[in-house]
C-alpha cells in the first residue's frame, strides 16, 4: 500500500510539473517551424533565385555594347613582281592593330523578347506560389502534431479523473476485508485494477513526452526543451459547402500553380509564333585600325570612324521545327487544362468529404458528451451502492469500465471535430 501511495505521489508530481511548464501556443510553434525548416528555406532561396532572373537583359531586350581589341602581325619573305617591271624581294614585316566599340540592338523580333520577359516573371511567380504551398503544408503538419499532443494531454487528465474512483474502491474493499465483511479477492482485484490504471497513466505520459521530443525537432529546438500545450477548442463554425468550395478554388495553391503553367505554356506558344517573323537588328561600331608594313604598295594605312548598319533575318524553312514545337506546346496546354479539371474535381470531392466528416464528428461529440455524463453518474451510484453493500464488485467493475470507455470515446470525438475543422482549413485556405 505504501508503495502504491509513493507511485501515485511521483505520478501526480510529474503531471503537475508537466502542466506547470511554459505554454507554447500553436501560432508560436508554427513561427518557429517556419524559421527552422530546411525545405522551406530552400524553397525561399529558389524563389529568390528565380526572381533574380527577371530582368530585360536576360530576355534579350537591351542593347549589347562590346569593346573589341585585336593585334595582328606577320614576318615573312616577300617576293613580288609588278607589271611595270618593279620587283620586291626582301624579308618583310607587318603590324596591324585595331580596336572598336560595337553596339548591337535587336529592333524587332516578333515580340519574342517581351514574351521571354513575361515567361521569366511567370516562373518567378510560380516559385513564390511553391513557397506558399510549402508553408501551408508545414503549418498543417505542425497543427496536426500539436493537436495530437493536446489530445494526449487531455487523455492523461481524464485518466487522473478516473483514478479517484479506483482509489475509493480499494479503500472500501480493504476495509471490508479487514473487518471480515468482504473477500480479500475483492481487495486484491481492486488493488490490481488501480495498479493497472497507474501504469496506464505512466504509459500515456511517456507517449506524450516522446511526442514532445519529435515536435521539438520539427521546430528546430533541443529535443528535451520543456513546454506545455494550450487548450484546444473546436470552432464549430457552420460554413456552407458552396462557400467553402469557392474559397478552396480561389486559394488552392495547386490550382494556382496549374494556372501559372498554363500562362507559361501559352507564352511559349506566342514566342514560337513570333519566331516566324523577321528579326531586324541595328549594328554600329566606332573604331580605329592601323596597318604598318615595309612590303607592298601601301606602307601605312590608318582608319578612324563610325560604321552603322541594319541587318534583317527571316527564316524561310527550318524542317518544320517551329510548326512542330508550336503543335507540341498547344497539346501541352490541353494536358494542363485537363489537369486543372481533375484538380477542381478532386477539390470538390475533398470539400464534400470534409464537410460530411465534420457534421458526423459534431453529432458524435454531442452523443459522447451525453454518454460521459451518464457513465459518470452510473459509476457514482454504483460506487455508493457497493459501499452500502447493495451491489457486487462485478457491478462496480462494469460501471468503471463503462466510464473509462466513455471518457476515451469523448476525447476521441472532441478532437475528431478539431481535426475535421483543420482538414477543411487545409483545403479551403
Amino acid at each position: 500500500m505504501r508503495r502504491n501511495i509513493l507511485s501515485l505521489l511521483l505520478l501526480f508530481g510529474s503531471c503537475i510539473f508537466t502542466f506547470g511548464q511554459a505554454v507554447l501556443t500553436l501560432q508560436e510553434a508554427i513561427t518557429l517551424a517556419k524559421k527552422a525548416n530546411d525545405g522551406l528555406e530552400i524553397s525561399r532561396m529558389t524563389a529568390a533565385l528565380d526572381q533574380m532572373q527577371v530582368y530585360k537583359g536576360n530576355a534579350g531586350m537591351t542593347p549589347r555594347v562590346d569593346w573589341n581589341v585585336n593585334l595582328g602581325s606577320s614576318f615573312n619573305n616577300v617576293n613580288q613582281s609588278f607589271f611595270d617591271g618593279r620587283n620586291i624581294n626582301r624579308f618583310g614585316r607587318s603590324v596591324a592593330p585595331n580596336t572598336n566599340v560595337a553596339l548591337s540592338w535587336t529592333l524587332f523580333d516578333g515580340s519574342r523578347g517581351k514574351t521571354r520577359y513575361s515567361i521569366l516573371q511567370a516562373q518567378s511567380d510560380k516559385s513564390l506560389l511553391s513557397v506558399k504551398d510549402t508553408e501551408d503544408l508545414l503549418e498543417y503538419q505542425v497543427s496536426v502534431a500539436y493537436y495530437s499532443m493536446a489530445k494526449q494531454k487531455d487523455a492523461i487528465s481524464y485518466l487522473q479523473t478516473i483514478i479517484k474512483y479506483y482509489e475509493e474502491r480499494v479503500k472500501i474493499t480493504q476495509e471490508r476485508w479487514q473487518i471480515g465483511r468482504g473477500s480479500k479477492l475483492d481487495y486484491l482485484q481492486s488493488q490490481n485494477d488501480l495498479n493497472a490504471q497507474i501504469a496506464a497513466i505512466q504509459t500515456a505520459q511517456i507517449i506524450l513526452d516522446n511526442q514532445k521530443v519529435v515536435f521539438n525537432l520539427l521546430l528546430g529546438r533541443e529535443a528535451d526543451d520543456l513546454f506545455d500545450t494550450e487548450a484546444v477548442v473546436p470552432k464549430l463554425d457552420e460554413t456552407a459547402k458552396d462557400g467553402l468550395l469557392k474559397m478552396a478554388l480561389e486559394n488552392d495553391e495547386a490550382l494556382k500553380l496549374i494556372d501559372k503553367d498554363l500562362i507559361i505554356n501559352d507564352l511559349r506558344v506566342k514566342e514560337l509564333q513570333g519566331a516566324r517573323l523577321p528579326t531586324i537588328a541595328l549594328n554600329t561600331a566606332f573604331g580605329y585600325s592601323l596597318s604598318n608594313t615595309n612590303a607592298g604598295l601601301i606602307l601605312l594605312n590608318q582608319n578612324l570612324g563610325l560604321s552603322v548598319g541594319v541587318t534583317s533575318t527571316w527564316n524561310i524553312y527550318d524542317g518544320h521545327q517551329n510548326r512542330r514545337q508550336t503543335d507540341i506546346a498547344s497539346f501541352r496546354s490541353d494536358i494542363i487544362a485537363r489537369q486543372k479539371e481533375a484538380t477542381i474535381s478532386s477539390i470538390k470531392s475533398e470539400i464534400s468529404v470534409a464537410v460530411n466528416q465534420l457534421g458526423a464528428a459534431k453529432r458524435l461529440l454531442e452523443v459522447e458528451e451525453t454518454n460521459k455524463t451518464i457513465a459518470e453518474e452510473n459509476l457514482q451510484i454504483s460506487l455508493e451502492k457497493f459501499r452500502l453493500g447493495g451491489s457486487t464488485i462485478l457491478d462496480l467493475n462494469e460501471a468503471q469500465q463503462r466510464y473509462d470507455a466513455a471518457l476515451n470515446r469523448y476525447v476521441d470525438a472532441y478532437y475528431d471535430v478539431r481535426f475535421a475543422e483543420l482538414e477543411i482549413e487545409r483545403i479551403s485556405k
